[in-house]
């Protein structure tokens, strides 16, 4: 998946721009804290977090194609419980990350709506091992009553082509 423009799409303009990134940066921060259930409030309730195998990473169609990751909002909700659970034997100790979020394209999508392309880097740190995982986000973003963002749908494309040896994406990416 690239970050070019989409056909009938335009730029959106500095101010907007500015705003994405401050609300992408403050995603992180709460991932990167595990502030989980806060997270949580910046999904809409028909959100879709979506993370496509790496041996087909263009991959648009969960329902026909594998996915690492293909998630609705109850699903999303389920994870975040078992990842605050004590029962999540794979985060005991939780994983340490800090994410970076870089060269963020904002295109406008209707009135209301953003189309949102950026790279990251998710490091990870465990039990004394350390992973990076690297790729592009793409997030659709709409405006909500408040005029805040909300993410309709979050795909990470991961660049690595297997995930051996960092094993399980037991995390959120």
């Amino acid at each position: 998946m690239t970050g070019t423009l989409p056909v009938g799409s335009t730029r959106a303009g500095q101010q907007t721009t500015h705003e994405v990134e401050s609300f992408l940066y403050h995603e992180a921060e709460l991932l990167d804290g595990w502030r989980l259930r806060e997270w949580l409030q910046l999904l809409t309730e028909d959100c879709s977090y979506l993370v496509p195998a790496t041996d087909a990473p263009h991959s648009t169609t969960p329902d026909r194609t594998v996915f690492i990751i293909a998630d609705s909002r109850a699903q999303i909700d389920g994870r975040v419980q078992r990842l605050e659970s004590e029962q999540a034997f794979v985060e005991q100790p939780r994983s340490r990350t800090r994410r970076l979020v870089t060269n963020v394209r904002v295109h406008e999508d209707g009135p209301t709506a953003y189309e949102v392309f950026s790279n990251f880097a998710v490091y990870r740190y465990r039990r004394g091992v350390s992973h990076v995982f690297t790729g592009e986000y793409r997030h659709l973003l709409v405006r909500g009553t408040d005029g805040g963002f909300r993410i309709r749908e979050r795909r990470a494309t991961l660049d690595c082509e297997e995930l051996r040896p960092q094993g399980k994406v037991s995390f959120i990416l």
